[in-house]
């Protein structure tokens, strides 16, 4: 903000030498209309005090510049115009990047919950903050599905998804826990499957087509691939070995889901 009572007492430059010698400022000793010692503009020789008191004006009157809150990121400078005049732009767009990653983990887990019949009694606001309590504010990048990774895990591998029900161990104990359960979910375990592991043997031993498959089954040709390719119902098809000259006769009808 521009002070008035602080007097220039800078070298004294006329108009003309300022411009010989390309300078933006001078000061030729002479004070202003409003009694500013101050600069002058060399482009107008307007005082250049006056000009930054009436953009000084301007700002408090329309609630800009340097009169804004500022943001409450720790380190940041900037102007806070985003979140009811909490945050500036560039942190107002990394905090929404981090709340869309964190959404997107939150749908991904409430689904392949779903998808093995186990609901997720959490809120996202609930999910966060229990997060937050068990590893930090770091949170996001220490949890996931991988070695050293902690993630959400049900006492007894039984139950919802809530927060009395779960507890946050790394990934791998998670693992050891549920094979020693007995309650990992592959096969007719899942709710939504279609097959089961007589099917998934005709369709790897089958000569037909995965489109001619797909149709008998009900079922996409994806999913004929993955079984074929063994990512699926590896299990089913342990010992079998697929032979080009194998003849496997297809029943007439899919079999009915019990």
């Amino acid at each position: 903000m521009a002070d008035e009572t602080v007097d220039y007492a800078g070298p004294i430059v006329t108009r003309a030498n300022a411009l010989a010698q390309g300078l933006n400022r001078y000061f030729d000793g002479r004070l202003c209309g409003k009694g500013h010692r101050s600069q002058r503009n060399t482009a107008r020789g307007t005082c250049a005090l006056c000009g930054e008191l009436r953009v000084d004006a301007y700002n408090l009157r329309h609630n800009l510049g340097r009169y804004k809150p500022m943001c409450q990121t720790p380190g940041c400078n900037q102007a806070a115009t985003r979140d009811e005049k909490t945050l500036c732009f560039s942190c107002y767009s990394f905090r929404h990047r981090e709340t869309l990653r964190a959404k997107t983990a939150f749908e991904n887990q409430f689904y392949s919950a779903k998808s093995r019949g186990i609901p997720l009694l959490f809120s996202f606001a609930e999910w966060v903050s229990w997060w937050e309590n068990a590893l930090g504010a770091d949170w996001f990048e220490k949890r996931g599905c991988t070695k050293g990774k902690f993630c959400m895990a049900r006492l007894g591998d039984k139950g919802a998804y809530e927060p009395s029900n779960v507890i946050c161990i790394l990934h791998t104990d998670n693992v050891i826990d549920a094979a020693s359960n007995d309650t990992i979910a592959y096969g007719t375990r899942l709710p939504q499957t279609v097959l089961n592991e007589e099917i998934a043997r005709n369709i790897y031993l089958s000569m037909s087509t995965n489109s001619q498959l797909s149709e008998l089954y009900g079922v996409c040709r994806a999913t004929i691939r993955a079984v074929r390719s063994r990512r699926n119902w590896r299990r089913a098809t342990a010992g079998l070995e697929q032979k080009t000259l194998l003849e496997v006769s297809l029943p007439l009808t899919a079999p009915q889901k019990d």
